[in-house]
């Protein structure tokens, strides 16, 4: 089992591009997964589009360097 690494959501929300607007979360969502766009359709999905872009900005650094 991988080791859990704890991150500031003002480091990794950076590192993905995301800032205070939730409605950019919910757009990056919706391209980072087009086969799921219904899942962000809506303004309260926007902890859903910001929880999804954690999952796969995680799963890209896996291995990689952790320089937060």
């Amino acid at each position: 089992m991988d080791p859990i690494e704890m991150i500031r959501p003002s480091v990794w929300k950076k590192k993905a591009g995301l800032i205070a607007d939730k409605a950019v979360a919910i757009r990056k969502a919706q391209e980072r997964f087009p086969t799921h766009v219904h899942l962000f359709m809506r303004k309260k999905d926007d902890g859903r589009a910001e929880a999804s872009i954690l999952a796969s900005w995680a799963a890209s650094r896996k291995g990689g360097s952790h320089d937060h």
